[in-house]
């Protein structure tokens, strides 16, 4: 049963007007109905209000049906209009309809009426529908026509033969065409510039019936090449296909595969330079180094000991300069290995700071630490860690000349995550604002150029920066200019749950190194050759040993295989790089060869210290490692070891 419905009546005669607003409301009661006798009226009623069907006598004095009929049907064309009349024959009946009307009853069938409204709703509605269908159809056609138009890809449609039947305005640019038209007048099987290629795709598309992101060349109307990539679909007796112009992309990539292929050129320059600068410089600062370390200890005058001490300092401020570069440059080529462990952070802390103390001492300023909990664990590397630590405390003491430096230890949580804190706090002349970003670039400090006011290369902050967080850390400064300034440094801390293994780092320390109190003393005189071609290596070693060990020294790989096929000596001293003839590597091989040595220490001592070099020269016969320049105490803990082992 239908709802509310509003009819408009036309009917001059006011009985019949009663009767068929009977005839109606005796099926449906709730069917609302206007009547109106005249055409001014109908006319206005019709303007003023909305209905949703329209009765109307054939003939109405001074007006008539037909005149409804043309006035309905120029403001709707949907709209149901259905003759009710008693005079309208057949043939005038069927004349309405094709001008319009919906239907018609006769006066004497009112009981048909009802029905007949309803049928004309029906058909009116289903018209209405499908006026709507052809509407969204139609908006879509244009829509898709004005997209496919419009698109940045080239579509395009062929038959069998490979005759264009479609194709877009981006596809007629790209084959260098005015528009499609003038495109559809060739063959698409033309434009190929391989056969075979072509050939290639067709048999894609016969067996798979698609072929997505198929590169191929194409030669333009203009005979130009250009690179395509297609996607194409094989239906029937046609193919349907989108195609991007890649030309500009591949001289792009090609573009970036030369510019990677003379990076890699210019990284392997810049690694194999920085291994000789790395090898010319600490060869000769054995003899620097370690000749004004070994004075400073043993000359009794003060003043020649002062200028030793000064020599010395200046010396490991050089040797620490090589070794920020040469750590920079692992970082930015990806060649920073990490070996991770499970670390307790208050230990390295603990450690790092004891190794400092005497730096903070010099300047009268005091270095303390405050571990708020001790038994924080991280997953990281603790010898990238301790330089971390190292760089910052003695980048603290650098910029703080009254009060002192405090390393403090905690833990917080962030994100429902708990990390490790440290934060290292000096009450020195602090960092402006503008300047905190800045700090962390390569070779960049506060104060630069001529005026600039403190020693060192901006490198410590960098390296510090890129070690955090390739450990997965964060870093970041809050400082002001008077008011000191606050690293503060933090890594996730290890779920507590979990087994924890702690691992002791490969590296040794400063204080290891810097703070040995006593020469070793060798329980027997050992028998030494030392293969080294360095004049001041030569005269070090001698030095070093000082009537310790019996020490026999060479320059060759000749002379050293013409000894040991004649003596028997307890460790070889092996430099790598000799000039002219076999290297270190060439005269242990041979060495390894004789029955006598296959089991002798042979130690590379050498000025190659890139990353590889010690693994490089251990797995080629050395059975350990000394990198110059190296500390007497260095050399002579490593052969009281050997000759104990």
């Amino acid at each position: 049963m239908y709802g509310k419905i509003t009819i408009l009546n036309l009917e001059d005669d006011i009985g019949d007007a009663e009767l068929i607003k009977e005839a109606i409301e005796s099926e449906q009661p709730n069917w609302e109905i206007t009547s109106v006798t005249t055409g001014e009226e109908f006319v206005r009623e019709f303007i003023k209000n909305r209905y949703d069907i329209i009765l109307s006598d054939y003939k109405v004095p001074g007006y008539s049906g037909i005149k409804a009929l043309e006035l309905v049907r120029s403001k709707n064309s949907i709209i149901p209009f259905i003759f009710v009349s008693g005079s309208m024959g057949e043939d005038m009946a069927v004349e309405m309809i094709k001008k319009g009307a919906t239907d018609y009853v006769l006066k004497d069938k009112l009981f048909k009426l009802p029905a007949a409204i309803i049928r004309a709703l029906k058909e009116a509605k289903a018209e209405k529908e499908k006026l709507e269908m052809q509407r969204r159809l139609k908006e879509s056609e244009e829509k898709y026509k004005q997209i496919i138009d419009t698109a940045l890809v080239g579509v395009y449609q062929t038959n069998e033969k490979g005759e264009i039947t479609f194709a877009n305005k981006t596809m007629a640019e790209i084959l260098d065409f005015l528009s499609p038209d003038e495109l559809k007048k060739y063959n698409a099987l033309e434009f190929y510039k391989d056969q075979e290629e072509r050939e290639k795709l067709l048999k894609i598309l016969k067996s798979k019936g698609r072929a997505n992101g198929f590169e191929s060349e194409l030669v333009t109307k203009d005979n130009k090449t250009k690179n395509v990539l297609m996607s194409v679909n094989y239906v029937g007796d046609s193919y349907t296909g989108m195609m991007v112009d890649i030309t500009d992309r591949r001289k792009y990539i090609e573009g970036l595969k030369a510019a990677k292929e003379r990076a890699e050129n210019l990284n392997k320059i810049k690694s194999n330079f920085l291994g000789t600068i790395s090898h010319e410089m600490r060869t000769p600062m054995i003899g620097i180094l370690g000749f004004t370390d070994i004075l400073r200890k043993e000359v009794k005058d003060e003043e020649q000991k002062e200028v030793a001490d000064i020599i010395y300092e200046s010396s490991k401020r050089l040797m620490n300069t090589l070794n920020l570069i040469l750590d920079l440059s692992r970082v930015e080529s990806n060649k920073q290995e990490l070996q991770l462990c499970d670390v307790n952070i208050s230990d390295t802390i603990m450690t790092s700071t004891e190794v400092l103390q005497s730096l903070a001492k010099e300047k009268n300023l005091y270095l303390q630490t405050e571990i708020k909990n001790h038994d924080i664990i991280v997953h990281l590397d603790e010898s990238l860690l301790i330089k971390v630590i190292h760089n910052l405390i003695d980048n603290a003491i650098k910029f703080t000349d009254k009060g002192g430096v405090k390393i403090e230890l905690e833990s917080r949580q962030i994100d429902n995550r708990d990390y490790a804190v440290i934060k290292v706090i000096d009450t020195g002349i602090g960092i402006d604002e503008q300047y905190h970003s800045i700090i962390f670039e390569e070779f960049r400090q506060v104060s630069e150029g001529l005026s600039r006011s403190f020693e060192g290369t901006g490198l410590g902050l960098t390296i510090s920066k890129k070690y955090v967080e390739l450990m997965g850390g964060k870093i970041s400064v809050h400082s002001k200019p008077g008011e000191g300034s606050t690293f503060e440094v933090i890594f996730p801390i290890v779920n507590a749950e979990a087994e924890q293994v702690l691992v002791e780092p490969e590296q040794e320390t400063a204080k290891d190194i810097e703070n040995v109190k006593q020469i070793p003393e060798f329980k027997i005189k050992p028998k030494i050759l030392q293969v080294e071609d360095d004049w001041a290596s030569i005269m070090y070693v001698k030095k070093c040993l000082n009537g310790k060990a019996e020490l026999k020294q060479v320059k060759n790989g000749e002379e050293a295989l013409e000894l040991v096929k004649n003596e028997q000596f307890d460790v070889i001293l092996m430099d790598i790089n000799l000039k002219g003839g076999m290297n270190g590597l060439e005269i242990t091989e041979k060495i390894r060869n004789l029955k006598n040595y296959e089991n002798t220490p042979i130690v590379a001592v050498t000025a190659f210290a890139m990353k590889g070099d010690k693994e490089e020269f251990l797995s080629k016969g050395c059975t350990h490692y000394l990198a110059k320049p190296f500390h007497r105490e260095e050399l002579l803990d490593l052969i009281n070891m050997l000759i104990n082992k």
